[in-house]
């Protein structure tokens, strides 16, 4: 769609609906600005900020100057966003981003998904041979544990099952 006003993109899009009439406007951004549609955005933008600065802990600190030393002062170093910037946002700038802010963003996930893990769906084909890594993987930790407590007869045990998954796994069965 395209500006009622100058012909570039839409971006704005206002329904306002008087009088039972329904009526649709599409603007871009600055004419939507000039007819004065945008103006609920600042208070949007300070909830925005309040809220993130509740996740991260920071509650009361969102609307402090730059440089405050309540926020984190880390950025990405591939896009060049700081943690201020997504805080502002709640927006990252690049994957490396995760990375690069892990520590200031690790509560901010934990708190949105209750977890900072993923733990989400793995394709079918997949699934069997990632378990089987996860089992092998616990399986060896059990062996060391059962070993350094001189359970040799656990250990033994342990140790034969994991021979087993990984003969498995080396024979590419299931899911591959």
């Amino acid at each position: 769609m395209v500006c009622e006003e100058c012909g570039r993109p839409a971006t704005v899009h206002v329904t306002t609906i008087a009088n039972g009439q329904r009526q649709d406007h599409h603007l871009c951004e600055s004419c939507a600005r000039e007819k004065g549609e945008l103006e609920f955005l600042p208070d949007a933008q300070k909830a925005l900020e309040t809220w993130i600065a509740s996740l991260t802990g920071l509650a009361g600190h969102a609307a402090q100057a730059p440089g405050t030393a309540a926020v984190p002062d880390v950025s990405c170093p591939h896009c060049g966003l700081t943690f201020r910037e997504f805080t502002q946002t709640s927006l990252l700038g690049c994957p490396q981003c995760y990375r690069s802010m892990a520590q200031a963003l690790a509560p901010v996930i934990t708190h949105v998904q209750g977890t900072a893990g993923h733990s989400g769906k793995l394709p079918n084909r997949l699934e069997g041979a990632v378990r089987r890594q996860q089992d092998i993987r616990r399986l060896r930790e059990a062996l060391a544990r059962h070993v350094a407590r001189e359970e040799y007869e656990e250990a033994a045990r342990v140790r034969d099952r994991l021979r087993a998954l990984e003969r498995e796994e080396g024979e590419g069965g299931g899911g591959t």
